[in-house]
């Protein structure tokens, strides 16, 4: 009975995700961008994935942006009419 078996990841792609499990995302990034230019897909794969994980949700950004907007304008508006 043959059994498939994965090969072993390798060692800079192990050091990126580990990274990123440990919550250490500027490493991970930083990783992930010495990764992207490696001649190895596997390597640039993984990268893209890390990068596209990292990546800032636009949805987010627009929802924080717009509660700024919001909470600047009912500021004002308190002291113009205090």
């Amino acid at each position: 009975m043959s059994e498939d078996t994965a090969p072993a990841p390798d060692a800079d792609i192990l050091r990126m995700d580990q990274a990123l499990e440990r919550g250490d995302h500027r490493l991970a990034a930083e990783l992930a961008r010495a990764l992207a230019s490696s001649d190895d897909e596997a390597k640039r794969e993984a990268s893209a994935a890390t990068l596209a994980r990292l990546r800032h949700d636009p949805v987010i950004v627009g929802v924080l942006l717009a509660s700024a907007a919001i909470l600047a304008a009912i500021t004002l508006h308190w002291f113009g009419h205090r």
